[in-house]
């Protein structure tokens, strides 16, 4: 396993391990209508979802700023950073055909998004434990929805992840009416 575990001892933390990149909470929280459950990589709150599905952050809602393109139909979504796979799963929410992938440079993030935020329960989600500039260059479909969500902390993303050679990968890789965010 790439997770090695530590003592829980805050009563709202859920699970606590230390990766080779971070170190990973689960946080949750009880309320009258289920578990909240919540995500934090190092110091930054990285996402989560409600017992219910529902999203929990703001930001989890801005995959949908695509759907104001008229002429997109989303049939394949890639999210570079998974996160706690919030989005994706609303995106492999959409219909049966919709097929997402996840590419996620922490194998740690992708075993703890199996165990508490319901990535294997959506067949139709693939999360792939890569850089997602070699993921890119591997070259294979196009997407409908490329989501950057990749960050070191708050307000860093990684330096690899904002070169004109990566752009470049992201536009060659996006259907005809594709948008990237």
């Amino acid at each position: 396993t790439a997770l090695r575990s530590e003592a829980v001892t805050d009563s709202e933390v859920k699970f606590l391990a230390q990766s080779f990149y971070h170190r990973i909470e689960v946080l949750q929280y009880d309320t009258p209508a289920g578990w909240d459950r919540r995500l934090r990589l190092d110091s930054t709150l990285e996402g989560g979802m409600m017992e219910n599905g529902d999203l929990v952050l703001d930001y989890q809602r801005f995959w949908q700023l695509a759907q104001l393109n008229d002429n997109l139909k989303i049939r394949r979504a890639l999210f570079i950073g998974a996160g706690a796979f919030g989005m994706p799963l609303q995106v492999a929410r959409l219909g049966a055909d919709v097929r997402v992938d996840v590419v996620e440079i922490d194998p740690a993030v992708i075993e703890v998004g199996r165990k508490f935020f319901r990535l294997d329960e959506f067949p139709n989600v693939h999360a792939h434990a890569d850089d997602a500039r070699r993921f890119l260059q591997r070259g294979g479909e196009n997407y409908d929805l490329i989501f950057g969500d990749a960050y070191n902390g708050v307000r860093h993303i990684p330096a690899h992840l904002v070169t004109r050679e990566f752009f470049s990968n992201v536009k060659s890789r996006l259907s005809p009416d594709g948008v990237f965010l």
